[in-house]
Parts: structure tokens; sequence; C-alpha cells
């Protein structure tokens, strides 16, 4: 979950899980995204990492890996996720930037992210570029194309909740 709002002259800002927000300012692009959830990835069981998903040893490790996802999620010491447990925002990364810096915000889910950190395809300035020129569609277009395209070269799911909000500050 990303939230902005503008606050006087601050924009504030929350990032809970793996949805990244982008913010290109004057003098740099800042990337704000909640690692706690990267940390638990890397856990995943060796018949996962060693199986073709299809194989009944990956399923295996895949409800084995499920358990122990569910097992962290929204506890001390694990990662926080946007649910029914109220308490899970006091967890957020939240922070502010002047106003006046930001020219657009983007707030992303890690579906919409993948063309950067998934696939390496675009850099943040890309992604930017591209939301600018083509709108938040084109990018999960392209998203879509490249998940049909890769099907079972990337470990976890083919296909990610994606969706781009594009908002542009200071009359530009």
């Amino acid at each position: 979950m990303t939230a902005i709002r503008e606050n006087g002259d601050r924009l504030d800002y929350l990032v809970l899980a793996d949805s990244p927000l982008v913010i290109d300012l004057i003098d740099r692009i800042e990337v704000i995204c909640d690692h706690r959830v990267d940390a638990f990835e890397r856990e995943k069981p060796a018949s996962m990492r060693k199986n073709p998903q299809d194989s009944a040893a990956y399923q295996e490790g895949l409800r084995e890996y499920i358990a122990a996802w569910r097992r962290h999620r929204n506890v001390e010491g694990g990662f926080w996720v946007a649910s029914s447990q109220p308490d899970a925002a006091a967890h957020a990364l939240t922070g502010t930037v002047p106003l006046a810096d930001v020219k657009v915000a983007a707030l992303l889910s890690d579906g919409a992210s993948r063309l950067v950190d998934r696939f390496g395809l675009l850099d943040w300035r890309d992604l930017l570029d591209l939301l600018d020129g083509e709108g938040p569609g084109e990018l999960i277009r392209r998203v879509r194309d490249v998940e049909r395209d890769t099907a079972g070269e990337y470990p976890g799911k083919v296909h990610d909740d994606a969706t781009a909000a594009y908002c542009q500050f200071g009359g530009l």
C-alpha cells in the first residue's frame, strides 16, 4: 500500500510492503519501498528453487512457504501489509518532502514496478517517462507482455497485481 497527501508546503507519504513510491524531485529521483518482505522472499524452500513449478516437490515447498509467509506477516520482526489488522499502518515507512521540490510522484503496486525491479528492462527515470508520455495503461500493458514472454523464467507468480497512479505537481 502506498499513499501520498499534500500537507501545506509538504508532501507526506506512507509506504507499506511491496508497493514502491517513486518521487521525481528537482535534483533527484527518490524511491521509497519497504524491503522487509524481501528478506523473507530469499528464504524459499530448496524444493521450490530446484524443481519445476508444475512438480509435486515444488508444490509441497510452495505450501510450506505460504504457511511460513503467513507466520511472518503482520508480526514484530516480520513484514507488514495492509489487511484487516488495523495497526499494520503504524509499521509503514512514512516521511515528508518539500512540495516545492516535487515534480511528479508515481504510486505503484509491485506488479506495476516489475519492468524495473524484477525484469530490469527500465530504470526509474524510464518508468516515469513512460508514465508521463503514455500513461499507466501502457506501463501495465508492457508489464503483461513481458510476463507472458518470460513465463517460467522467474520464480514466483507469473502475473501480479498491477496498479499505477501518476501525479503531477507544481502546474507542470
